[in-house]
């Protein structure tokens, strides 16, 4: 059957943003550029693959985004044996030991964050993809929130799946660009079934304006300067982490040293109730201050671990330092003086 011209005009539209997508992301192979509505699709399909392995684990850090972590948890339950959180270093690293141990134990699927929306924690990738390949695991890393604000080289990380969402990047949701790396191509190329869910899946029901949207926002952090846009977040970060200094009663949950880290901040208090200052916050400084959950809720873990309520700020492009300085003498008031619980 003839397809109708304006179709095809609108697929070559897709197919040339997905490479051009490729592209500024740093991958040579742009034609291994995919987009999907959720996470969720992802997970399924991975469901499809892990068949044959009959215990199977889903691993991500103790402090990860609920957002990305649950789609794939679920979308993947009818294969899971074990859910489990790995522990942190005290630089809010992966503990590499307990990674090793538990993917020892049975083929893991771990799913994580490049730069952590929870700690702002730059997570050192490479070693950590390397312990979960050497038993035949597979590693999902999702680049959504370092990608604006550090630039990464993903390309040289050797993940299974990179994926980027638009949620953290353009505030809406429906859109994940993935990108396969020659271990997932080679199971494409192996088994027709697989590759062929996975295209079939691939660009379902996603409006072309919103890869075209992805599109227009990495052109746009191309134009500002990639190295512009590091050293806003690196002042973003020196700023916030020299005002927590000053600051009474406040407990930071990331690193202290601003190259470890992006500019996101998640922090803990006994002196005010986290609801209150949000709001209180939020209002009077311009940037857009959250109550969020330390981690993975316990219900959904095998091995749980105690969450707690935090306040959290992302400044961002649109932000200045002016702002974000507001801000952190905002928290250092109140925190002194300190809000009812």
């Amino acid at each position: 059957m003839a397809v109708d011209p304006e179709v095809q005009v609108q697929r070559d539209e897709i197919q040339f943003a997905l490479k051009d997508i490729g592209r500024r992301l740093g991958f040579v192979l742009d034609t291994e550029t995919y987009a999907f509505r959720s996470v969720w699709e992802i997970g399924h399909w991975l469901s499809m693959c892990m068949v044959s392995s009959k215990s199977l684990a889903f691993l991500c850090p103790v402090y990860e985004s609920e957002k990305l972590v649950l789609p794939f948890m679920m979308s993947l339950s009818p294969r899971l044996h074990d859910r489990r959180a790995i522990s942190l270093t005290g630089d809010f690293d992966f503990d590499l030991n307990e990674l090793r141990e538990v993917a020892k134990s049975r083929r893991s699927i771990f799913v994580f964050s490049l730069g952590s929306p929870v700690t702002g924690a730059i997570m050192e990738a490479n070693e950590a993809t390397r312990v979960v390949h050497e038993t035949g695991g597979i590693v999902i890393m999702d680049a959504s929130y370092i990608l604006p604000r550090r630039w990464p080289s993903l390309a040289a990380i050797d993940a299974d799946i990179t994926i980027v969402r638009s949620r953290p990047i353009l505030s809406f949701d429906g859109l994940v660009i993935a990108y396969l790396s020659r271990r997932i191509r080679d199971i494409l190329k192996g088994d027709s079934v697989l590759s062929s869910c996975w295209k079939a899946m691939s660009q379902a029901d996603i409006p072309s304006e919103q890869i075209l949207c992805m599109l227009e926002a990495l052109r746009y952090l191309g134009n500002i300067g990639h190295e512009n846009n590091r050293a806003r977040d690196l002042e973003f970060c020196r700023t916030v982490l020299e005002g927590i200094q000053k600051a009474e009663g406040l407990k930071l949950i990331g690193p202290t040293e601003p190259l470890k880290r992006i500019a996101i901040f998640s922090m803990t208090s006994t002196r005010f109730n986290p609801k209150e200052i949000s709001l209180m916050l939020d209002n009077a400084t311009g940037l857009i201050v959250s109550v969020n959950s330390l981690g993975v809720k316990d219900k959904h873990l095998s091995v749980p671990f105690q969450t707690e309520p935090c306040i959290r700020f992302a400044p961002f492009i649109q932000n200045t330092k002016d702002q974000v300085r507001a801000l952190v003498d905002a928290l250092a008031i109140v925190s002194k003086g300190g809000v009812g619980q």
